[in-house]
């Protein structure tokens, strides 16, 4: 999703749909569970960490719109929209307003409008004004706020000391629930279920619960002899978990103790007191965070109850190590945690199932123990271990772990065996489906160790050309004149039909229909947990999604893919594995494929103060790496930002109504189709051009001038350069950095080891210009050598040489010299 945001407007979102595309080839359908191995988790420090008032953050949140909000231990709320950092504070926007600037929680309304409980008071921020007030009531005055939740029929609850307050919708008082007489028990934390209920935790106290409709308060049974401190919802197992104070995390309302999270380490039981937890049900990962670390469990599928069901997941080397303190977590909307902290500071864990991720494997041992590097043939991943079939090498096993391999042709049991291309997971039971020549073969593996058997009552009429088990212990089989269907389970063999050629793909539709190609190069098409269908050519994979007709293209050539070509998918859990000459790669469904856009189309009206346009995907942890063009016209050619670069300057586009026209990249580079359209109304009132006539005329002559003298100023600065020795070393440091759109004052001082104080006498020295207009003079002075000299274009040229766009060059080109880029080149 692509925002628009111009100074003193509004923001609005975009969605734009493409034209459902038609499918040619068999429609594949799979299922498998999700596994995911500490390989598949990345680490990332905060990127705008350097943009905050105070470094230590205690709270974070995501709205509904895609901006990050950081509640800080000292510094007010702050808005992160990946590139810029808004805040809310006693010394900004919140002055005079605002008697803490200690967070302690963060809730987004049914209006878009945040509301921040503090140490002193709770507020509310309306986003599009950027204004922050106080939310007068007599039972919260300045006190402190302890959590804030908001029910499916958007009232505000508000937990603090003994009580809860609510606000109706629209931000009024409603009324106020008491939780009890004992002072020493206050609110701690509150969570909406998938029921409408209101869940809270009791400090030192058990659990209790809200029924919205009628606003009562009603005490739960707890008997656990910590007290709780959070509550998260289990959608597939139908119950809750509670994180303890002391006692780890319990199953409720079974009030079963999990036993991986009551371990204590050191003297201490800090890691048994549980701050918050999440639960991300694609990966079947439990996230905690605790008093002194970030931990981990896997959630084990088991109908006991009984039983245990969270075993650690081990962190070694992905998180920091060493005890930490840090906040309460949460998730993206991406699927990334984010965990808040003090020490280390707060850090993002991505995994490779999050949304749209991708993770490439080059396989360096087959290129080490053949000189040839991976050219995957057919795929299947089991876990951590993938079969890959390659027509040199045959079917090989390789550990993802640990980068081991093994070759069936060279070592399996009972003895090496070579066999063909056909390949598929089996979803029944471990291991894979393969053949030699007519005979049906069955694959397993233990550790590094492979084995196989052939199974005597499949073997097939004719040479076997395509394999698919979709589930039920169904297999279906291309031979070179038919299709079979193989029940494992019954062990039974059926022709389902001739065929006029060689099987080269099998499934079944939804409906239960059969589909098949003797096509050699029609397009592999498989269709993933969410509904995404993937459509592979050589050359090309595209994912789209069925529900609003959007698309996301991937090439070989792309710098996260980086493969001559592509040869296979298959799915895995709700992503897929893409094998190619050169890589393979797990890609992560995109669910922003799927979401509902806006209005594609925001009008900014052009005033003093509205000299930008500010532009942002809403993907913060990879910000730096997105990529934005635009044009004016659409038959121009696109004006594309650096990487990193979020602003489009207004400053010279002229007054009338102009439609501007914005495309991004995702973090990998990749262009998608969906266009922005903003309008930008530039109304002139016609009496202002008087004015500015006659202002004109009347500093014309001082404005000429002044010209001639800094020009003469500058030339001969840039002539003293190759006579003093401090400028020559100067000089040669800003041509070295020259395309840094970043390089300034401070990075010359950097460079050249010297303080700010010393550099400027050193220039006031030397030369008759300061450090900045120096460095400025001389890219413009080499872009007027490479407008003479070359045929490139202006904006190449101002990216070059180290201007923000080729707007601000044109604008600084025409202060020096009195010409534009474009006269320039004419001569």
């Amino acid at each position: 999703m692509l925002h628009l945001r111009a100074k003193k407007q509004k923001k609005a979102h975009f969605m734009f749909q493409i034209p459902k595309i038609s499918v040619i080839a068999a429609i594949m359908l799979a299922t498998s569970q999700t596994l995911v191995c500490g390989q598949c988790i990345s680490y990332h420090k905060l990127p705008n960490q350097q943009l905050l008032p105070t470094p230590n953050i205690d709270i974070v949140m995501q709205d509904r719109d895609g901006y990050m909000w950081y509640g800080t231990a000292g510094g007010g709320v702050c808005r992160d929209d990946g590139y810029r950092m808004t805040t809310f504070n006693s010394e900004t926007e919140g002055c005079g307003v605002m008697k803490s600037d200690v967070v302690t929680c963060l809730a987004q309304d049914s209006c878009g409008q945040i509301w921040v409980g503090t140490r002193a008071g709770l507020y509310l921020i309306d986003k599009d004004c950027k204004s922050i007030q106080k939310i007068e009531c007599e039972h919260i005055g300045d006190r402190k706020i302890n959590c804030i939740a908001v029910s499916t029929d958007g009232a505000i609850w508000v937990g603090l000391r003994q009580s809860i307050i609510k606000f109706a919708a629209d931000g009024t008082y409603s009324t106020r629930l008491s939780i009890g007489d004992n002072k020493r028990e206050e609110p701690r934390e509150m969570m909406l279920d998938s029921h409408g209920t209101i869940w809270v935790t009791i400090l030192r106290g058990g659990i209790c619960t809200i029924d919205p409709k009628n606003d009562s308060l009603t005490h739960q049974a707890w008997n656990y002899p910590s007290a709780a401190s959070y509550i998260a919802e289990d959608t597939l197992r139908h119950g809750y978990w509670v994180g303890t104070w002391g006692g780890g995390i319990v199953r409720y309302p079974e009030m079963t103790v999990e036993p991986a999270t009551t371990q204590q380490t050191g003297i201490h039981k800090f890691s048994s007191e549980i701050y918050n937890l999440w639960i991300d049900r694609k990966t079947q990962l439990m996230w905690v965070t605790t008093m002194d670390d970030i931990y981990a469990y896997r959630m084990n599928a088991t109908a006991d109850s009984a039983a245990p069901c969270l075993s650690p997941f081990p962190l070694d080397g992905i998180v920091p190590s060493g005890k930490k303190m840090i906040g309460k977590l949460t998730a993206d909307r991406h699927g990334n945690v984010w965990i808040p902290g003090h020490s280390p500071h707060t850090f993002i864990l991505s995994s490779c199932y999050a949304s749209g991720h991708i993770r490439r494997d080059a396989v360096n041992a087959m290129s080490q123990q053949t000189d040839y590097k991976i050219m995957v043939s057919k795929i299947a991943c089991e876990g951590d271990f993938y079969w890959i079939y390659q027509n040199r090498t045959r079917l090989s096993l390789y550990n993802s772990t640990n980068g081991q391999l093994a070759f069936m042709a060279n070592d399996a049991s009972p003895e090496p065996l070579s066999t063909q291309r056909p390949l598929s997971r089996r979803r029944t039971d471990k291991g894979v489906w393969t053949c030699n020549g007519r005979r049906l073969v069955h694959a397993w593996h233990e550790g590094m160790k492979i084995y196989w058997r052939e199974v005597p009552e499949a073997t097939m009429p004719h040479y076997i050309s395509a394999l698919n088990d979709v589930g039920d212990g169904r297999l279906l089989v291309g031979t070179e004149r038919e299709v079979m269907l193989y029940d494992y389970a019954k062990k039974t063999l059926q022709k389902l039909s001739d065929s006029d050629g060689v099987v080269q793909q099998v499934s079944f539709s939804a409906d239960g229909k059969l589909l098949f190609t003797t096509d050699e190069q029609a397009a592999q098409t498989i269709t993933d947990t969410n509904g995404h269908i993937w459509t592979r050519s050589e050359m090309s994979l595209t994912e789209f999604s069925p529900k609003t007709g959007a698309t996301r293209t991937f090439k070989p050539t792309d710098r996260n893919i980086g493969m001559d070509s592509f040869t296979d998918i298959t799915i895995v859990g709700d992503s897929i594995c893409l094998g190619g000459i050169g890589a393979f790669c797990i890609i992560g469904s995109c669910r922003e494929l799927d979401e509902p856009h806006a209005s594609d189309k925001i009008v900014a009206t052009r005033i003093d103060t509205l000299q930008a346009i500010h532009l942002s995907t809403m993907n913060q942890l990879h910000a730096a790496n997105v990529r934005f063009a635009y044009r004016f016209n659409p038959s121009d050619e696109w004006t594309e930002l650096p990487a990193g670069q979020n602003v489009i300057d207004l400053n010279d586009i002229g007054h009338g109504n102009k439609t501007l026209w914005v495309r991004a990249t995702d973090e990998y580079g990749l262009w998608h189709d969906e266009q922005a359209v903003c309008t930008i109304s530039n109304p002139w009132p016609w009496h202002l051009w008087a004015t500015l006539a006659a202002i004109g005329i009347a500093l014309a002559i001082v404005v000429i001038r002044h010209r001639k003298k800094v020009a003469a100023r500058r030339r001969k600065a840039l002539s003293e350069t190759r006579i003093d020795p401090f400028m020559t070393q100067v000089e040669a440091v800003v041509r070295s950095n020259m395309g840094n759109v970043d390089f300034g004052v401070e990075a010359l001082c950097r460079e050249l080891s010297m303080s700010r104080m010393n550099m400027y006498r050193k220039f006031q020295s030397s030369a008759d210009v300061t450090p900045s207009e120096y460095i400025r003079l001389y890219r413009l002075r080499r872009a007027s050598e490479l407008l003479r000299t070359t045929s490139k274009t202006v904006a190449e040229i101002a990216y070059e040489v180290g201007f923000t766009s080729p707007q601000y060059l044109a604008k600084c080109f025409k202060e020096e010299y009195g010409i534009t880029p474009k006269e320039a080149r004419q001569g």
